[in-house]
């Protein structure tokens, strides 16, 4: 009968046994435990394991509750030929073995768990600098097992790899191993990362860790923080990305309407919170930011993760390079051609767009079509915040002048793939309506 093992996927000591098993040949019966109702407190389980912790393991007779215990006695019982690798009888490399199992359980794992459980279970909303630096000096210990072998305790793969590199690996997610400061650990975990047993369990576990802590910081900085005020007008395409943004990553804002009619964003009250007198602005407690672009990548900053902000804003640097690329180009091209056409109608004399307005937003929209020819999207082939930005600016020009789809094909279907989005629906759409009626109605009364 297979042993049976009580886990959860994102338990790096619960995988680090499951590894070890798929290396050694050895089919386990596989029970999970759900950690977010509490299972392994239930008084079922606290009969198998008084600790209340994962894995746990039932072995005809035998009770084992311990990750590095169970990998231990796996080997002595089921690892064969592999047992005297893995676990090297050799006394001082047996002993470099347990060290570093022993660092792993009483240091390095600690370390984890004091900011996974305080964020599921508590309120805590992402690492301390405190932890972080705890953090680092167990990756420091790490780098140095690693300079006198090819891994932790061996120059071969051990047991210690796997307990070690099971909590490196998981932790990764969550405070991101510096490559600079340790570059033979970030060699170690690269190499472990190759290994098929790791990337079968290990590496969907550390996502699946790292998408639920993340989540629960997003929660927790929600719940422990006013909402952010935003002040905005319905008609402002960057004001209306911002809040598309919010609406994406389930962020509720406090919003104030500023009438730019009669001039409120250039008021003593507004200028004190922005002096560039523009919208939005957004107040987050004692922070104030004033400019859209911005705005969006300190929302995701703060509050979103994971998956969601990966693709919004991506981390790989040229996809970055490209996102930054195209947010320049609206704050400083594409929206400004907007601004031409509609802040001289309404406090001025214009009477509706000229033929050089026209030439000017044709010689942006050809900046588009360039940009989508190596792209679904405008800077990615996902959506990303660039789109929200320019995709503001875009359907909020239509007002002006309308784009030609036989010549610009790539930009019609892209905006027709954004007017399709909920949050483009919601909150755009509506905007636009207000915008194309309040410039209308100026250019009809200038051309009187």
């Amino acid at each position: 009968m297979a042993p049976i093992l009580y886990k959860i996927d994102a338990s790096p000591p619960a995988n680090a046994v499951r590894i070890l098993s798929d290396i050694i040949g050895l089919e386990l019966e596989v029970r999970d435990v759900n950690f977010g109702v509490l299972e392994h407190k239930s008084p079922e389980h606290l009969k198998l394991n008084p600790m209340g912790t994962v894995p746990t393991l039932i072995d005809v007779l035998k009770l084992l509750q311990y990750c590095h215990a169970t990998m231990k006695y796996l080997l002595s019982v089921y690892g064969g030929d592999k047992s005297e690798s893995l676990y090297p009888s050799d006394v001082r490399t047996r002993a470099l073995v347990d060290q570093c199992m022993f660092f792993n359980v009483g240091i390095f794992f600690i370390r984890l768990k004091v900011i996974v459980l305080p964020a599921l279970f508590g309120d805590l909303d992402g690492p301390t600098e405190k932890h972080k630096a705890d953090i680092d000096e167990a990756y420091g210990i790490v780098e140095a097992y690693l300079a006198k072998n090819k891994y932790v305790a061996a120059d071969h793969l051990t047991i210690a790899d796997l307990s070690v590199g099971a909590t490196a690996i998981s932790m990764h997610p969550l405070h991101k191993l510096d490559p600079v400061k340790f570059p033979l650990t970030a060699a170690w975990i690269a190499k472990l990362k190759e290994h098929p047993a790791v990337q079968k369990y290990l590496v969907p576990g550390a996502k699946i860790l790292g998408d639920i802590v993340n989540a629960a910081w997003d929660k927790n900085k929600k719940n422990c923080k006013m909402a952010p005020l935003l002040y905005k007008s319905n008609t402002s395409p960057p004001a209306n990305a911002v809040r598309m943004l919010a609406d994406i990553i389930g962020l509720e804002l406090d919003m104030k309407d500023i009438n730019i009619i009669k001039l409120e964003n250039k008021s003593p009250e507004h200028l004190k919170r922005n002096p560039m007198g523009t919208i939005p602005t957004l107040i987050d407690g004692d922070f104030i930011i004033s400019e859209s672009h911005a705005t969006m990548k300190y929302l995701l900053s703060v509050y979103s993760g994971g998956e969601l902000r990966e693709s919004l804003y991506p981390s790989d640097v040229r996809t970055r390079a490209l996102v930054d690329q195209c947010m320049f180009f609206n704050a400083g091209v594409f929206f400004l051609k907007l601004l031409g056409c509609i802040l001289p109608a309404v406090f001025g004399d214009l009477d509706g767009p000229t033929e050089q307005h026209k030439l000017e937003i044709d010689a942006a929209y050809s900046v588009l079509e360039a940009y989508l020819k190596d792209h679904k999207y405008i800077a990615a082939n996902h959506l990303t915040i660039a789109d929200l930005s320019v995709g503001a600016t875009a359907i909020s020009i239509q007002v002006v002048h309308k784009l030609d789809a036989g010549k610009f094909p790539l930009t019609a279907a892209w905006m027709s793939r954004l007017e399709e989005h909920p949050s483009f629906k919601k909150i755009l759409l509506p905007g636009v309506k207000i915008l194309d009626e309040l410039a209308n109605a100026a250019w009809q009364k200038n051309r009187k």
